[in-house]
Parts: structure tokens; C-alpha cells; sequence
């Protein structure tokens, strides 16, 4: 071997040592960079920080500069005198800033702000130096009290998103967590790996965090960088709930990845993690400071640092050992087991993304254990019973069941074989007038109906059981329902809505997908309007729609009373909900605040409902009493986005299609706005020419802007069985309206079928 040879041999043994060594450091650099040893001191004078929205003005003050790591400064701590300027980029987001502090555009001092990032802060504040750097203390308290408070309070570490930057030589964080008088304390988030890349934050009473405000930038556009085509896992769990796991999962990056941010359930313990070379990579998966009484709680990512470069398109391969005390927990000492996170117990990444999977589930021989999928086998092993479930067509979520349980089977001829199993323990009840039969019918009879009306049933069975819990959650093709709904003690109507809802996320959730939060109204809003109507038809119960339509209006609008009502919810007290004035649907899990616990479930479930109910109104034939065109546009709809993520914009293009003419009125009012218009109608008949009578109908509408319609149908009573329905577009403060009529009606009703939501 010539010299040229050896040396070239040398520099990649060199280059080899290196990495390994670099990798084997990120611990100890981690732990450099969270021990917060100070850089410099010095002053600072008439800074601005302008980033977007935001701009942090350092009056005058100083600054204390964390030592650097890679060369690359990360944290600073400013005591003085600051000013925080936010001024959010819409109407909207100025309306949730408002509802949490009082203006629509913030300037708030501040006297302490501890900075963190991976941007170009450090060079900014290094250049705006007004004075000789002081002698360094050794460590910033402060900045690691702030640490400690984000991770806490908001499950968010901010050095290991930052160390992920540094390792991937990438840039463009900050975090601003400020101290002010007024205000207390509020956390300013700018992260380009987030799909809304900024957002501003304060953690409040009762646990919230409170979103402030929270959008997309125009000049960062958020994409994913990997894709998990496959995983496979292998869960194996004791009678008292504790489990051990392993999963790997199939990595195809869209870029060259050196970390990667994973989700995963934060009642897990890894325990290592290793690449498909036999590798091990770095993680860092921090616990927050335990509550008492409940199990520990990690930050909100995974972040995983890589042993080597993953090359975009080169499919790659992870494998992940865990275990949990936690995660599922056993109901007293009966045999039935709640699954405290259902969708977080292997790892995924980004937002509901789609994979297909094979898992083996071991677990005592006394239960039996139900999943996501096709059983393809069963075998003891260890005195463990196991089985292996396979899901071939790629979905966002996979979950599972475990408990003792009754069976019923129902097949019916045209739809797929249905599988029904109840708990054979309840408690303080018995199962009794056939519930499980119930259960089973309410499946079968609404899985054929959603079909009929929506899109063939997209998967090759249905399998449901009971969880000892109060909720219900749909899986593809797989069911957690409620012990109640076993156990036939709720009113005529309801269980059958609860199960039909559950039924209808395998359209509205797995086969049509939401994009974001923004969007889930898409699976909510509609399984509750789905669950609704299937009710209405399978119960004798006359006029049952229009009870559970009055329900959602006196829930939206906190019309109930202080008694529980026979059906939606009683009155809730003030603190617990803001009724439409807490946000638009459009803001979807943010309507639950500190301000407002119960929003997000009576705004975008039952005022989601109440949309689609309207939307059918509207696109109702009265005449023939027909609503084939809303059907179409709901099939046209799931045909469209059948194993997509749909959107918002993208069911508003397909209602106009169908509605053949803009909707941009319909969806700002009611999908994006708050506002709910109060009528106060009057009528009366008068003789006209040729023994023909004329009715004037005055409609004032209050509680709106300016622009406000609604196409309101009202119901001409003649008597004798005989009727007619016309529409009436209310568009004014004040409308008149004079229609001709061959005879005197007995009756005029105003808001026939409570086609529009309102105050009355």
C-alpha cells in the first residue's frame, strides 16, 4: 500500500473516531449546556429583537451570556427594563389575544426575560454591547428556574430542541420566557419545525396553557422531513398492568436527518434505542417534576440524535426497548383494564401520519386482548397467551383492548363480519334488557347506514368493546365503547348517538383524515351530527333529530338549566364556558382554556353539528322533502379525500360544488366566526285582490354585523294535513317581506326544523 494510500486510510479512521466521539459527547454536552455556566456580563441599551410579529426592545439593562457550545451561544438571561410588542397578523388571532389580555395588539413591559435559541440572538445582543463585559458569575439560577418551568408546565424542552439544532448545524429557534407585573409570566415560542411557527403562551390555573395567539408565517413553510411507512411492534404485559415493549419502526427521510423529533407516550420509560448497523443513538426524553399522586411525565418529544447521517430517500430502520408501570391500569381487582394512552404507546411522528404495522401482544391467560387489524395468529408462550394483528392499509393510529369479556358475533349478509364484547364485570350494574344485543345491533344497523349514505365500509371488519370508562373512541376498524352504553341505563336516544358516533370515525377520522387541529371539526362535528341522524332513524321516538338539534343550541349557547337536561348538558357556570364568544370552530382544541374547560367539546362537536345541519337545510328540496344534494356533497367529499387529510378549505370547495355558489359567507360566519344571530319574527295576513290573501312577515336580526345572512325557511300551516315552505334570506337589521298566498294560513312558523342557529 503506497503512502498516499495510508494516509487516505488515516483520514477516514480519523473521520470515523471523530463522529463516534462526537456522539459519545452529546450526553456530556447536554448536560454542559443545562448546567447554564455563565459567558459574560454586560450591559445593553436600545435593542430591538424584531421577529415577525413580535419585537423585544431591551431598554436598558444587562445581559448575562451563557457559555457556548460547538461555538454556538444558546441562552441569555436580561434583567432591566424591557418592552414586549405582539401584534397578531388577523382579526382572529387579535380576538383570542384579547380574550386573554385585554388588548388586540400587546405592549407589555417586562423586567426579566430569559432568552433561548439558536438563531442569530447571540450575535444581535452581542453587537448592541453598550460596556466593558463584567467578571462572570459562575452559574444563571435563573435560567435554569426557567428550564425547569417550561418543562413542567408547558412539557417542553427547550435545550434538547435546541441541542437538535446545533447537532444538525440548523438554526432558526428562539424561546422568550418574560417576567412582567401585569401580566405575570408568558412564553414566546418561534420554531420553524412547528406547522404554526409562532406562538405565544402562559400557563394558567387548572393546568392550561393558555394560547394567546398561534399562526403560520409566510416565509416558513413547515415540511415533514421523514416519513414511517412500516413498523412492527412486540407488547408484553402482566396481570397487573405493567408492560415491556419493543418497536421498530421504518424511517424514509425527505432530507439528509442527523436528529429527529419523535412523538411518543409520556408514560414510557426508554430504554434504549439502536439503528438497523447495530448502533445505539442518543436520546434525550426528560421527566418533568412528578405531581403527587401521578405517575411521571415527560416532555412532549422524543428527541432522538442520530449515530450517523440518515440520507434522504435511503430507507432506514429503528428499534426502540421501553416499559411502563403506568400505562395501563387495572380497575380495582377486577379483570378490566383502561388504557390511559391509547394512541401514544409506540413512536410516530408528526401529525397524524399513516403507517402499516404487525404487532404481537403477550398477556395473561386469563384475559383476552382485541386490536387494530387482521388476527393472523395465536400461540402461548411463557404462560402468556399471544397474538399477532397485521394492518395492511396504512392509518394514522393502532390501538388495542384487554379484559375479560362476553362475545357476540353478527354477520349479516353485504357487510363485514361484527364482533361485540362486553366486560363481564360493571360496576355496581348488571347488563340487563339485552345490552350487549343493543350494542351489537346499534354497530351493525349505523356501519350500514353510514355506508349508504357516505361510501362503503373501509375495512374488512368490526370489532368493538367495552372499556371500564365513561368515552368512547373510534380505531380503524375497532371500537372502545363506554361500559354505560352496556348497560341500558340512559335514555332512549342517547346510546344509540354515542355508538353511532363511535361507528362513524371510520369515515370521519380514518378513511377522510384531518389536517390540524384547525380541522377537526371534520371528524367531530361530523361523528356527532353522523351519530344524530342515525339515532333519529333507528329510534321510534317521534321528532328525536330536532330534540338532539335544540340540545346542541342550548349547549352552544348555555341555554340549559341547572338540572340535568334529557338531553345535551345542564347550565355550566361561567367559568367553564364562553359559550360562541370563546372562539370559532375553527380554533378547535385551543377553545378549551382556563377560560373556557368545556368549549372545545360544545363548539366544535355540537356547533360543528349544528353546521353540517344547517348546510343540509339549506340544500334541502322541500318540497319533495329530498336531501340528496347534501348526501352527494358528503359522498363527493369522502371520495375526494378518502385516505387523505382534508381540511377545512377543502369541504368548503366541496359544499359550493354542490350548493352551486359561494359559501364564503356560510363558512366566515359559522366556521371562522362567533357571532350568532338573535331573530324576533311577526306575521300577519291581509285580503288581496281576487279573494287571494298576502302575508307580511317582519324579521329583525340582532346580535350580528353588517353582511349577516341566512336563508331561514318558514313553515305556512293551511290545515288538514296541508302545508308549504318557503325560504326567507334575512340580510338586513330589518327585513319585510310580503308573499302572496291563495289562502289564509292558520299558523306561520318562523325557523322551520331549526334549520339556522339562534337566540329566540
Amino acid at each position: 500500500m503506497n503512502r498516499q494510500s495510508l494516509c487516505r486510510l488515516f483520514f477516514f479512521a480519523m473521520l470515523l473516531i471523530t463522529s463516534h466521539a462526537r456522539s459519545q459527547s452529546l450526553g456530556d454536552l447536554y448536560r454542559q449546556m443545562t448546567s447554564f455556566n455563565v459567558s459574560a456580563t454586560f450591559p445593553v441599551s436600545n435593542l430591538s429583537i424584531k421577529r415577525n410579529a413580535a419585537t423585544i426592545v431591551l431598554q436598558s439593562g444587562e445581559i448575562t451570556l451563557i457559555e457556548p457550545l460547538h461555538g454556538r451561544h444558546h441562552a441569555a438571561l436580561f434583567t432591566g427594563q424591557g418592552v414586549f410588542h405582539f401584534r397578531p397578523p388577523n382579526a382572529l388571532e387579535q380576538d383570542q389575544l384579547h380574550k386573554f389580555t385585554n388588548t388586540r395588539i400587546l405592549e407589555e413591559p417586562f423586567h426579566t426575560a430569559v432568552l433561548r435559541f439558536s438563531d442569530t440572538t447571540s450575535q444581535e445582543l452581542l453587537q448592541a454591547k453598550a460596556g466593558d463585559a463584567r467578571a462572570k458569575t459562575a452559574r444563571c439560577d435563573r435560567c435554569q428556574e426557567v428550564k425547569n418551568k417550561i418543562l413542567k408546565r408547558y412539557l417542553r424542552n427547550v435545550d434538547s430542541r435546541i441541542l437538535r439544532d446545533i447537532h444538525s448545524e440548523k438554526s432558526g429557534y428562539l424561546a422568550a420566557y418574560f417576567f412582567s407585573k401585569s401580566k405575570g409570566e408568558f412564553l414566546l415560542e418561534i420554531d420553524p419545525e412547528q406547522s404554526e411557527q409562532i406562538s405565544l403562551t402562559q400557563h394558567a390555573k387548572m393546568d392550561f396553557v393558555d394560547v394567546w395567539s398561534s399562526f403560520e408565517t409566510e416565509e416558513t413553510k413547515n415540511t415533514e422531513e421523514i416519513t414511517i411507512p412500516y413498523f412492527e411492534a412486540r407488547m408484553d404485559i402482566e396481570k397487573d398492568g405493567k408492560l415491556q415493549a419493543t418497536a421498530t419502526i421504518e424511517i424514509l427521510p425527505t432530507t439528509d436527518l442527523k436528529s429527529i423529533p419523535l412523538n411518543f407516550s409520556r408514560l414510557m420509560e426508554l430504554e434504549e434505542i439502536t439503528d438497523d448497523r447495530g448502533k445505539s443513538a442518543f436520546f434525550i426524553y426528560e421527566t418533568a417534576e412528578d405531581k403527587v399522586g401521578e405517575p411521571p411525565l415527560k416532555q412532549d418529544t422524543l428527541d432522538l440524535f442520530l449515530s450517523e447521517v440518515f440520507l434522504r430517500g435511503e430507507k432506514r430502520k429503528l428499534k426502540f426497548v421501553y416499559r411502563s408501570d403506568h400505562m395501563i391500569e387495572r380497575v380495582g381487582n377486577r379483570e378490566d383494564y383502561v388504557i390511559l394512552d391509547t394512541t401514544g404507546w409506540y413512536p410516530t411522528y408528526g401529525y397524524l401520519t399513516r403507517s402499516s404495522s404487525k404487532v404481537q401482544y403477550c398477556y395473561p391467560r386469563s384475559l383476552q386482548l382485541f386490536a387494530v387489524g387482521k388476527k393472523l395468529k395465536e400461540w402461548s408462550e411463557q404462560e402468556k397467551n399471544c397474538s399477532e394483528w397485521e394492518q395492511k392499509t396504512p392509518v394514522a393510529i393502532v390501538s388495542f383492548s384487554l379484559g375479560d369479556f362476553k362475545h357476540k358475533n353478527v354477520k349479516v349478509e353485504g357487510l363485514p363480519p361484527a364482533d361485540i364484547f362486553s366486560g363481564k364485570h360493571h360496576s355496581g350494574f348488571r347488563i340487563g334488557g339485552g345490552g350487549l344485543d343493543n350494542v351489537a345491533a346499534d354497530v351493525v344497523n349505523s356501519l350500514n347506514f353510514f355506508q349508504t349514505l357516505y361510501a362503503p365500509y373501509p375495512f374488512d371488519n368490526i370489532l368493538a368493546t367495552e372499556i371500564p370508562a365513561a368515552h368512547g373512541q373510534g380505531f380503524p376498524g375497532f371500537l372502545h365503547l363506554s361500559g354505560v352504553t352496556f348497560e341500558d341505563v340512559r335514555l332512549a336516544g342517547i346510546d344509540e348517538a354515542f355508538r353511532a358516533h363511535e361507528v362513524s370515525h371510520q369515515w370521519w377520522g380514518h378513511l377522510v383524515g384531518w389536517e390540524s387541529y384547525h380541522d377537526q371539526w371534520i371528524s367531530e362535528g361530523f361523528a356527532e351530527f353522523s351519530g344524530a341522524i342515525y339515532a333519529d332513524a333507528a329510534h321510534p321516538r317521534k321528532d328525536l333529530l330536532m330534540k338532539i338539534v335544540e340540545s346542541w343550541k342550548d349547549d352552544v349557547l348555555n341555554r340549559g338549566t341547572v338540572r340535568r337536561q334529557t338531553y345535551g348538558a345542564m347550565k355550566l357556570r361561567g367559568e367553564l364556558t364562553m359559550g360562541t364568544e370563546s372562539g370559532p370552530i375553527w380554533l378547535g382544541i385551543r377553545l378549551s382554556s382556563s377560560k373556557s374547560p368545556a368549549d372545545y367539546h360544545l363548539l366544535v362537536y355540537q356547533k360543528g353539528a349544528y353546521v353540517l345541519h344547517m348546510l343540509r337545510m339549506m340544500m334541502k328540496d322541500f318540497q319533495t322533502n329530498s336531501d340528496e344534494r347534501f348526501f352527494q356533497m358528503m359522498k363527493d367529499f369522502v371520495k375526494t379525500y378518502s385516505w387523505k387529510n382534508a381540511t377545512t378549505e377543502g369541504f368548503q370547495e366541496i359544499a359550493e360544488k354542490h350548493y352551486g355558489e359561494s359559501l364564503k359567507w356560510f363558512f366566515d360566519q359559522w366556521v371562522y366566526g362567533t357571532r350568532v344571530p338573535k331573530y324576533e319574527f311577526r306575521w300577519k295576513v291581509e285580503p288581496a285582490e281576487g279573494n287571494k290573501y298576502v302575508l307580511i312577515c317582519d324579521i329583525q336580526q340582532k346580535n350580528v354585523p353588517d353582511g349577516f345572512q341566512m336563508p331561514v325557511p318558514i313553515y305556512l300551516d293551511f290545515g288538514k294535513d296541508r302545508f308549504a315552505i318557503q325560504r326567507i334570506l334575512v340580510d338586513e337589521p330589518v327585513k319585510n317581506v310580503r308573499i302572496p298566498l291563495p289562502e289564509k294560513p292558520r299558523d306561520v312558523r318562523f325557523n322551520f326544523q331549526r334549520a339556522v342557529l339562534c337566540y329566540d
